[in-house]
């Protein structure tokens, strides 16, 4: 089993509503995304912090 990124629930909710064909295409975008996603946000909320701490 490969961990992946924890989904949003709209995220979640779009997977539920998609049929067979349409879920392996928004899986394989969702794992780029989720990717991309999970870096930005971790360097944001690390660019939060470190301003925080300056302050």
């Amino acid at each position: 089993m490969i961990p992946v990124a924890k989904a949003s629930k709209a995220a979640k909710g779009r997977v539920r509503r998609a049929t067979m064909g349409e879920k392996a295409s928004i899986r394989k975008s969702a794992r780029l995304l989720a990717d991309f996603d999970l870096i930005t946000q971790k360097r944001f909320d690390a660019i939060v912090r470190t301003t925080e701490q300056r302050r």
